[in-house]
């Protein structure tokens, strides 16, 4: 086992922890040689999950465009109410408004409708061009050169070019308390060549600065507020489709649409949007069905209340987010593969899904889907199948008789509790015992990863755009989200390969290799992927997104209705 000698403090506090949209939930699929999500409006959705893999070496795709009608389930074309207002229900409230300081995954769901990214992404996960048009590495993959966007302003009519490129990863690799300074640690420098070109030294080749690039360490803020010192915590000052009107911690954010939006094809279709706080799913629910507001999730409980409902949509994704066991794999005895493999085959996850999601869920012991461009065919889905017999026989080789874990679990949110009374009630058979304890799900990620005060966490890993963002945090000896740092050489390996491969073919082979390594060593313990129903109003256009973060670039609300 390879061990990490030093704790780095990163501000990324909670990268992978509670995604509370899952709670009692589910997650997205998709998997056609275009890349696509599979919906189903009844019954049990298919397991699929969309995405080719990226092309990180070049950015030659088109852009996702859009045009101002909509496409009926009868084929025919349906033209926008305009001066509409689209309200989304989410669960949980962004950390801040900082983009560069924001400290959780679903944080972007709150931040992109005003600020673009150099990189945007496709709903099926695919790398689009957003305010870099074109991206290129090196041949030794140590430079990288973007080309900018022209004719783009920010909300407060300030210019975007590469100086405002340089401005803003600097301040993102730089500034205290930064969320996303782990995710851009292979810069080294940031040069302006002309006002269109930016060449980006790195220390190592990374490919999955692309990834990082279409979430939050890609966000552009306008470089003139940044100099003007306006708190970034109470204004978004973007370049995004939407402009920011109002912000209540814990209740709403408020947008307009931004009329002078550099994609013409994608100006909001809607005049308002508003995503509202509201953390219980009943109320959700009940929230749709008086018509105060038009998308949400909602809970697997749900999904038969909502089945034959004329007026309500019901539409299954599953995406990246799982639900998982963090392991301190320094701690507990748990560094030996031969205990967590066990582990593994002590849990019915089977009957776990069945009972708290009503079988909305994929079983795999993959960080990915089947169906992912990174996901690994060569294994089977689950290597460690519910077997207690097996996993007392190989504790018993382990010379393991007794255990004992500390695991932290999010309060508050449905779920949870009851799945870790589960995990505690079956390994009490192995002859462990489990000690839960609730806590705060904003203290989660700072109590397991940065104090690593416990064993084992209980939570939902939200995903990110780029496989090896999720290979780096979880399976690196130097991973944030790693707690205790035990990774094996071989991960190590195909970390390696995966970021300083330029090929596609080649990178896609070292990810599935590495995805094969985390499953058979149990370098995650992945519980399952859940589908998450997402409920909407029949005169609404709405698309999940495979990264679980809806960017609603595409919302509308038909006229007439």
């Amino acid at each position: 086992m390879t061990y990490r000698s030093v704790r780095s403090l990163s501000a990324l506090l909670i990268a992978g922890a509670v995604f509370a949209a899952a709670c009692g939930g589910s997650d997205d699929d998709g998997d056609t040689a275009s890349g696509g999500v599979t919906a189903t409006t009844a019954g049990a959705p298919a397991a699929t999950v969309g995405g080719n893999a990226p092309d990180v070496g070049s950015s030659d795709t088109t852009e996702a465009g859009g045009d101002a009608s909509a496409t009926t389930d009868a084929g025919t074309d349906a033209s926008y109410d305009t001066e509409a207002t689209f309200v989304y229900a989410y669960p949980i409230t962004v950390s801040r408004l900082d983009p560069h300081r924001a400290s959780i995954s679903q944080d972007g769901t709150t931040l992109f409708p005003a600020y673009d990214r150099l990189v945007h992404l496709a709903p099926t996960g695919e790398f689009i061009p957003g305010l870099a048009t074109d991206w290129q590495f090196s041949e030794d993959g140590l430079t990288l050169t973007l080309t900018i966007r022209e004719g783009v302003t920010f909300h407060d009519g300030a210019p975007f070019d590469a100086e405002a490129v340089k401005t803003n990863l600097d301040r993102a690799t730089s500034i205290e308390g930064s969320s996303v300074a782990t995710d851009l640690n292979a810069i080294e420098s940031v040069s302006v060549v002309d006002p269109t070109t930016v060449e980006i030294a790195l220390s190592r080749p990374n490919v999955a600065l692309i990834g990082s690039f279409s979430d939050r360490a890609g966000i552009m803020v306008s470089p003139q507020a940044i100099a003007d010192g306006v708190n970034l915590d109470e204004e978004m000052v973007g370049a995004g489709p939407y402009r920011m009107v109002s912000h209540t911690p814990g209740a709403t954010t408020i947008f307009e649409r931004y009329d002078e939006y550099w994609n013409t094809e994608q100006i909001a279709k809607v005049q308002t949007l508003e995503i509202r706080v509201i953390a219980d799913q009943v109320a959700r629910l009940n929230a749709l069905r008086t018509g105060q507001i038009d998308a949400t999730t909602i809970g697997a409980n749900q999904v038969s209340e909502v089945e034959g409902d004329s007026e309500v949509v019901l539409q299954f994704n599953t995406e990246l987010q799982y639900f998982y066991i963090v392991q301190n794999r320094a701690r507990a005895g748990q560094d030996d593969v031969r205990v967590r493999q066990a582990l593994l085959h002590g849990l019915d996850r089977q009957a776990m899904c069945d009972a708290l999601l009503f079988g909305y869920c994929v079983l795999t012991d993959q960080v990915f889907p089947p169906g992912y461009y990174a996901y690994n065919t060569e294994i089977d889905d689950v290597l460690y199948p519910y077997d207690p017999e097996q996993a007392k026989a190989m504790l018993a080789e382990a010379g393991v008789t007794s255990m004992e874990f500390s695991m932290l679990i999010p309060a508050g949110l449905a779920t949870y509790p009851e799945m870790a009374e589960i995990i505690q009630a079956q390994w009490a058979e192995l002859g462990a015992t489990v000690s839960i304890e609730a806590v705060e799900p904003t203290q989660l990620g700072e109590l397991m990863f940065a104090q690593e005060s416990a064993d084992q966490m209980l939570a939902t890993w939200g995903g990110r755009p780029h496989p090896l963002m999720t290979f780096i945090q979880r399976g690196s000896a130097e991973g944030f989200a790693n707690p205790g740092g035990v990774t094996t050489d071989a991960m190590t390996e195909y970390i390696a390969e995966a970021s300083a491969a330029t090929d596609a073919d080649a990178r896609q082979a070292a990810l599935q290799a590495g995805s094969r390594e985390m499953a058979e060593q149990v370098l995650e313990m992945v519980l399952m992927f859940p589908q998450v129903p997402y409920a909407m109003a029949t005169d609404v256009e709405f698309t999940p997104y495979l990264t679980s973060k809806p960017e609603f670039r595409e919302v509308g609300i038909l006229a007439g209705s």
